[in-house]
């Protein structure tokens, strides 16, 4: 919650998705046990995938997103990482007149 525009609600009666703009850049698991997905750059997800507890994420690999089952397997840093890496990569999705309209990255 702490990325500028970021809003938070609960879709799928069990799953928070943190948006940007109307954009799901994290979703939470809600319910036992606690997984979450993000949005990861194409060039790092055979590394992401790589970690134990990581696979590509159910409907949204395509779009080259993982599931991080065991957050165990990675770092407080590196799930940080991977979160904001997450949002910069929907931020720069969106077009750019609508970023600076919100005020957002350049």
């Amino acid at each position: 919650m702490s990325f500028p525009q970021t809003s938070e609600y609960v879709k799928w009666d069990n799953d928070l998705c943190l948006t940007i703009l109307g954009k799901m850049y994290c979703i939470a698991h809600l319910a036992y046990p606690f997984r979450f997905s993000v949005k990861v750059e194409k060039d790092n997800l055979a590394e992401v995938l790589a970690h134990r507890g990581v696979k590509p994420a159910p409907y949204l690999a395509r779009y080259n997103w993982v599931l991080i089952e065991e957050e165990t397997s990675l770092t407080d840093q590196e799930l940080e990482q991977l979160i904001g890496n997450s949002y910069h990569l929907v931020v720069m999705g969106i077009s750019p007149r609508k970023r600076a309209e919100a005020g957002l990255l350049q």
